[in-house]
């Protein structure tokens, strides 16, 4: 029972320790995003519980762009969509206004690039969610 209970410990830690760490999973998921992206794009941060994804709308031009913020936990995931509840602000050049929405984004990424991106993709969303403090509320 003994040798059981210690096989059981050891494969445990043994998992443990592959495990990613929270940069290279941060490091990972840009470089996923800058090279996948279906619209020119440029991570603008990437923290524990949010990432914000500046957009350009128009291929070649800067001055028409919306910044994304998706949270790390997606709403559902299926086939080649990870769909988020989000936070868009529509920006243009010139225009001193920022229209500002609440929205569903669906996979801004292109997920049949590599095998299993997608899974992996979600995956490392929600190792990364593990490290975002979950606030409560009383009521």
């Amino acid at each position: 029972m003994k040798k059981i209970l210690l096989i059981i410990m050891v494969l445990g830690f043994a998992n443990l320790s592959q495990a990613q760490t929270k940069e290279e999973t941060i490091a990972w998921i840009k470089e996923k995003i800058e090279k996948y992206a279906f619209m020119e794009s440029e991570v603008i941060k990437i923290n524990e519980c949010e990432i914000v994804i500046k957009r350009y709308l128009v291929k070649g031009r800067k001055d028409l762009w919306d910044e994304i913020t998706l949270p790390t936990n997606p709403v559902s995931y299926g086939g080649y969509n990870l769909n988020f509840k989000s936070n868009v602000v529509k920006y243009f050049e010139g225009d001193t206004k920022k229209v500002k929405y609440e929205d569903y984004i669906h996979s801004f990424v292109d997920f049949s690039r590599e095998d299993d991106l997608g899974v992996r993709f979600l995956k490392a969303l929600q190792h990364l969610n593990t490290f975002c403090e979950k606030k409560t509320e009383t009521f």
